[in-house]
């Protein structure tokens, strides 16, 4: 009679007889045994990792290419007025496609794109020094880029879309055209040898700038104009000394 009463009052409390658990204490642990045992392996990590990585680099890799840098355009076209003078100073011989002998240039310059003078410019070869028939050519005649003459085209770019050069209204140019004449190489700014004055700094160089579009140009509204050294706009200087060099500000600095 005690023993009835004793399990109706554990049961009414809620005890569980171990005889009755035991079942669930054998399934919970069986189940328990079989989750650990299916856990990832280590391929799948692998597998994992390596998705997450190149997501990641590609998403990375988009944001970069997608900022507008102005200062590594710059220092693209900089290099490729350099690479203008490099040719010059070696005294290169250019093989062009109507006269396929390589030959002497009279220089190498460069000049916007006539196609597309607001985005893209050229990367132009002199005429020979010599014509093909063996008589001198007068070099002094052809350092401007001559489109009309099939002047050679070393190297053609296109500029961002985001970006062009400056406008300058009324000047028919957006920059004069930088050409290279060895042996020196003597620099000329649209077919003119530089006088430079020292009583005027910007007869010491030619001035490349390179803004994002829709920046305005001087006169137009509050921080717009690339004269106030907006920061959409960056700036080439190239110096008569042939000094190619990029700059944040407008003021070119001149040694004196």
């Amino acid at each position: 009679m005690f023993k009835d009463f004793f399990l109706k009052f554990r049961n009414s409390r809620g005890f569980i007889p171990f005889e009755k658990s035991r079942p669930k204490v054998a399934e919970a642990t069986r189940l328990w045994r079989g989750r650990s045992q299916t856990g990832f392996t280590l391929v799948e990590i692998l597998v994992t990792a390596s998705l997450i990585v190149f997501i990641t680099s590609a998403v990375i890799r988009n944001f970069s290419a997608s900022r507008l840098n102005l200062e590594r355009v710059a220092n693209v076209m900089a290099s490729d007025i350099r690479l203008a003078q490099q040719l010059a100073l070696s005294s290169y011989q250019y093989k062009g496609p109507i006269d396929p002998v390589p030959r002497n240039r009279c220089g190498y310059g460069v000049t916007q794109d006539p196609s597309n003078p607001q985005q893209g410019y050229i990367v132009y070869v002199g005429p020979a020094t010599v014509k093909p028939d063996g008589t001198p050519n007068n070099c002094g005649d052809a350092r401007q880029y001559q489109s009309s003459q099939d002047t050679p085209a070393y190297k053609s770019v296109l500029l961002d879309l985001r970006i062009n050069f400056r406008d300058n209204p009324g000047q028919g140019n957006l920059f004069k055209d930088l050409y290279f004449e060895p042996p020196s190489p003597t620099v000329y700014f649209g077919n003119q040898l530089p006088s430079p004055n020292p009583a005027d700094p910007e007869t010491y160089f030619e001035r490349v700038v390179i803004k994002k579009i829709g920046v305005g140009i001087k006169g137009g509204p509050p921080g717009s104009s690339c004269e106030k050294g907006n920061p959409d706009c960056i700036y080439i200087c190239v110096y008569v000394s042939g000094r190619v060099e990029v700059s944040k500000t407008w003021t070119c600095p001149v040694p004196f």
